[in-house]
């Protein structure tokens, strides 16, 4: 195997192990917006974190989800268009189009990272009653624009090798 193909395998292998990690977050989401309607309508006694808690929760899962949704393309394209090219054809609108990726990249990198930084920075917290930090959370938009970056470039290699040879690259 190549040492370009190993890569791009290492790459896929990370993503792919953190976007699963990532489903199972969903779990603790439900179980704490459960809690919370249980606490809520059964016992009269609403609690002051746990909606906040599911919303940062499910901002964790929604945030480390990204990668592995660029591994496997679940991301949305025009697909009445889309569905009707040729492969090489779709790896050159991919590749045409990966521009925009690599911006998202870049503000998620840059942008997020000066954000969440300067968060980590004040210890900033929410300004609920709770009043939890969200400085973790914002930490991790930077960290996913890394992955996304890296999830990013396998995926422009990939469709690169295809729109010129026509042949996929494993």
């Amino acid at each position: 195997m190549s040492v370009l193909k190993r890569t791009l395998h290492t790459i896929d292998s990370i993503n792919e192990y953190i976007g699963q990690g990532a489903s199972y977050i969903i779990i603790a989401a439900t179980l704490f917006l459960v809690y919370e309607v249980v606490m809520r309508y059964v016992f009269n006694a609403p609690t002051i974190w746990a909606h906040e808690m599911t919303q940062f929760v499910y901002g964790a899962h929604f945030i480390l989800a990204g990668a592995y949704g660029i591994l496997h393309r679940t991301h949305v394209n025009v697909d009445v268009l889309y569905n009707k090219f040729s492969p090489r054809a779709k790896a050159f609108t991919d590749v045409f189009t990966s521009v925009f990726l690599f911006l998202l990249c870049y503000a998620l990198l840059v942008i997020g990272w000066q954000m969440g930084w300067e968060s980590f920075m004040r210890m900033e917290k929410s300004p609920s009653i709770w009043n939890p930090p969200v400085y973790p959370i914002k930490l991790l938009v930077p960290i996913e624009g890394f992955l996304l970056s890296l999830q990013a470039i396998a995926k422009f290699i990939r469709d690169l090798s295809i729109a010129v040879s026509g042949k996929e690259l494993n």
